[in-house]
């Protein structure tokens, strides 16, 4: 059990995620102005 196991270390993983959805949410975006534009 190493010290980054604790739940309390675990926390931050909220800006990878924060991440991953902004990354998902404008590639939708762009692919939806793409289709209006066309």
């Amino acid at each position: 059990m190493s010290f980054y196991d604790h739940p309390r270390a675990g926390r931050p993983d909220w800006r990878k995620y924060a991440f991953a959805l902004t990354f998902a949410s404008a590639a939708v975006v762009a692919a939806l102005i793409e289709r209006w534009l066309t």
